[in-house]
């Protein structure tokens, strides 16, 4: 079992809570005898969270079919009525 986290970022940049959770995920892993999985959005460089022993960097683009979309999707209590 791995810790997952997610690394925060904005205009492709990882944001400092990212650096800062990465690092305490490390230590709780650590005592939990597990790895570390980041997990990030549009971000362009993550090689630095492998300092904070990260198994995995996974990184994906905004989702294009996503852009723009203002539908409004139906919550529960919609749902409901």
């Amino acid at each position: 079992m791995s810790l997952l986290i997610y690394a925060e970022s904005a205009d492709g940049k990882l944001k400092k809570v990212a650096f800062e959770l990465a690092s305490y995920a490390k230590k709780v892993a650590e005592m939990l005898g597990t790895s570390v999985t980041a997990v990030t959005v549009n971000a362009t460089d993550v090689a630095e969270l492998a300092k904070y022993d990260t198994s995995d960097q996974s990184v994906s683009g905004r989702p294009s079919s996503l852009a723009g979309d203002r539908r409004r999707i139906p919550g529960p209590v919609e749902e409901a009525e």
